[in-house]
C-alpha cells in the first residue's frame, strides 16, 4: 500500500526547510506522481533533475512511460520512448512491456508488434509477457 501524499507533502516540506532535493529523492517523487494519475507533474520532476544538472536513467524514464500508459496515453508513450531511445538510453523489458501492453488495450497491436521488433532487435531480453504477446501477434496477424 503507498502512501504517495505523505511523501509528496514530506517533499513540500523539507523545500520549505531548505533541503535540496538530490537525484534520488526527485526520482521517488516521479514515482509518486504516476500512480496518482499525475503524470505531468512527474514530468514537471523531470525538467527538475534535468535543470539541477542530474542526468535522467532508464528507470527515470520507464516510470514515466509506465505512468503514461496507466492515465491511458500508450501513443505518447511511445514517442517518449523513442526519445528515450535518441538521447542514448537502453529500454529494459518492463519499459517495453508496459507500453506494448498499453497499446493493446486500445487495438494498436501493429504499432505494439512494431516494439516487439524493435525489442527484439536491440540488446533487450524479454519476459514471459512479451514473449506472450509476440506470439499472439504472430498468430493475429498471418
Amino acid at each position: 500500500m503507498g502512501h504517495y501524499e505523505t511523501v509528496i507533502t514530506l517533499s513540500k516540506q523539507m523545500e520549505l526547510a531548505g533541503i535540496s532535493h538530490n537525484f534520488y529523492t526527485l526520482s521517488i517523487l516521479i514515482n509518486c506522481f504516476s500512480p496518482l494519475n499525475h503524470v505531468d507533474l512527474g514530468f514537471s520532476v523531470l525538467s527538475k533533475i534535468i535543470k539541477l544538472g542530474f542526468q535522467p536513467d532508464t528507470v527515470t524514464f520507464s516510470t514515466l512511460i509506465n505512468g503514461l500508459r496507466t492515465v491511458g496515453k500508450a501513443a505518447q508513450a511511445v514517442e517518449v520512448l523513442n526519445d528515450f531511445v535518441a538521447r542514448g538510453y537502453q529500454p529494459h523489458v518492463h519499459t517495453y512491456t508496459a507500453i506494448i501492453k498499453g497499446l493493446c488495450k486500445i487495438g494498436e497491436t501493429t504499432v505494439a508488434s512494431g516494439l516487439l521488433k524493435k525489442m527484439e532487435e536491440g540488446n533487450c531480453f524479454r519476459n514471459s509477457l512479451s514473449k506472450g504477446c509476440s506470439l499472439i501477434f504472430r498468430c493475429t496477424l498471418q
